[in-house]
């Protein structure tokens, strides 16, 4: 139990990106399970209902929204986000509504603690720095109409939240 609430701890505390500093959103606490769920990127604890709006355009590592607004409220610094489950290839205004998420990434600590041999798996990546990994789950569209409709094609074939879009991104 104790092992739960000292990794909750490390991930609230040595995960804040930057980005979390500058924005002026109220910041809610959430429990789950008697334990405080982390805060995202966008200023909103992990799993609440958001509406974002911003640019999106394709990365090395999947696609990025600079986020310019959530829930109609301007940021006043830039927020970048990687978001699942749309593909774009060139810069488009988007309006999306879901959650952000997270996921720890990269190469444990154990593997240093207990003198193993580094997973080449991760030498191979970006990710090799032990991290919580935030992303936007998209749940609809508004706009544009095109990634609203890759959206619907997809509900029946997610891919699951630590795939493949994870390993080749970038280092926050």
């Amino acid at each position: 139990m104790k092992q739960i609430g000292l990794l909750i701890a490390l991930l609230m505390c040595g995960c804040n990106s930057s980005h979390n500093k500058t924005t002026e959103t109220v910041k809610t606490k959430l429990e789950l399970d008697a334990h405080t769920v982390p805060s995202g990127l966008l200023g909103h604890p992990v799993g609440t209902y958001l509406t974002i709006e911003g640019v999106a355009g394709q990365t090395k590592g999947g696609i990025r929204v600079l986020v310019e607004a959530v829930n109609g409220q301007p940021l006043n610094s830039e927020i970048y986000i990687h978001v699942n489950s749309i593909y774009v290839t060139q810069k488009t205004r988007c309006k999306i509504k879901g959650y952000e998420t997270g996921v720890m990434a990269g190469e444990p600590p154990a593997f240093t603690q207990s003198g193993a041999k580094s997973d080449p798996k991760w030498q191979r990546t970006q990710l090799n720095k032990w991290q919580f990994w935030r992303y936007f789950v998209p749940m609809s569209i508004d706009y544009p109409e095109e990634l609203s409709k890759q959206l619907t094609g997809k509900e029946n074939s997610q891919q699951s939240p630590a795939g493949d879009d994870l390993k080749a991104a970038p280092e926050e």
